[in-house]
């Protein structure tokens, strides 16, 4: 059984060579329960907490769209909403042992549940907001569910994993070049070479008042590395390169640091995140002495081989209908 507490998990952001703002966000946590001590004669202080152990891990990554003030607004209240639907909403027992078919179910309902809550709650601040209309967010969240991976994904960022030195690809990306790839009406870079090949039919807010998250499920092994990222690295870094660097027995935070710089050496046109975790075995030979192993970068307290399926809840590509499309 693998110590989620010790996984090597990093996460970071940098605003790339030619962006003025970065309207990007991460988030890395524990999922742990807790109990929020009010009163008792024990020695515990006055409204202390006793948390129990890592029940899951949760990654997540999130693009802001929009003018700058309104793209970073849009992210940071995706990441908030989403927090706060797996304090209050998800549904816990799915989590601390091998998940049964039907706890994943409704796993994964509520991760769907909670990306159309960050809807509209992007939707509700934009009504009152002229300025704020229209903004929206790409938003990835893995947990960790060991050894259970549950992937729910809107936008064109990514999830990828490392297993057996071959990197997979996990999400889909919602553009139109994706969704006609889908479609086998071309190949993905005869796509990606079309005029708007880039716009985006799926987000979380933008114009649209519908939303289509999309949820994946994998398994993971010892030795895989879990990958979390916005466009700003993959549209200058290839997955050649990407699986290099993941596939190379650094810390996560020298690999997030290694895509990042890689990212803005090829020029950096946008902000670049990145979130990795690495599930390595305890018993192998430690890191490099230069590199240090960071457990993870937040805490929220909270009262094999690759195989992707999709999850029951995933629904086909739907053709993107003009006027909800949002350019990169």
């Amino acid at each position: 059984m693998m110590n989620l507490s010790k996984m090597d998990c990093f996460a970071m952001t940098d605003r790339g060579q030619r962006r003025a703002e970065n309207d990007d966000q991460y988030l890395v946590a524990d999922l742990v329960k807790a109990v929020r001590i009010q009163s008792t004669s024990l020695s515990y202080d006055d409204h202390s907490r006793v948390s129990g152990d890592s029940q899951g891990k949760v990654l997540l990554v999130a693009d802001g769209l929009g003018s700058p003030a309104a793209g970073s607004r849009a992210s940071t209240l995706a990441v908030d909403e989403t927090i706060n639907c797996m304090v209050n909403r998800m549904y816990w027992s799915a989590f601390g042992h091998p998940a049964e078919r039907d706890d994943q179910r409704l796993l994964f309902a509520d991760l769907v549940t909670a990306l159309k809550s960050c809807q509209r709650r992007i939707h509700d601040e934009a009504e009152w907001n002229v300025a704020k209309q229209g903004m929206g967010t790409t938003l990835t969240v893995a947990i960790v569910n060991w050894p259970a991976l549950h992937v729910v994904h809107v936008g064109d960022s990514r999830c990828y994993l490392s297993h057996d030195n071959e990197l997979q690809q996990i999400t889909q990306d919602h553009t139109l070049a994706g969704a006609r790839a889908e479609a086998r009406e071309c190949t993905i870079s005869e796509a990606q070479e079309s005029s708007g090949g880039g716009m985006l039919w799926n987000v979380v807010g933008g114009k649209s008042p519908d939303i289509d998250p999309k949820v994946y499920n994998s398994s993971l092994s010892i030795g895989d590395t879990l990958l979390l990222c916005t466009d700003g690295l993959h549209q200058h870094v290839t997955d050649d390169e990407i699986a290099d660097i993941l596939q190379k027995r650094n810390s996560a935070r020298q690999i997030c640091e290694d895509l990042v710089n890689k990212a803005n050496a090829a020029g950096g046109a946008d902000n670049i995140t990145v979130a990795v975790a690495r599930f390595h075995d305890t018993k192998q030979k430690p890191l490099k002495q230069d590199q240090e192993v960071v457990q993870e970068t937040g805490t929220v307290d909270f009262g094999g081989a690759a195989k992707l399926d999709p999850a029951p809840q995933a629904a086909t590509i739907p053709v993107a209908t003009p006027g909800k499309v949002v350019p990169r």
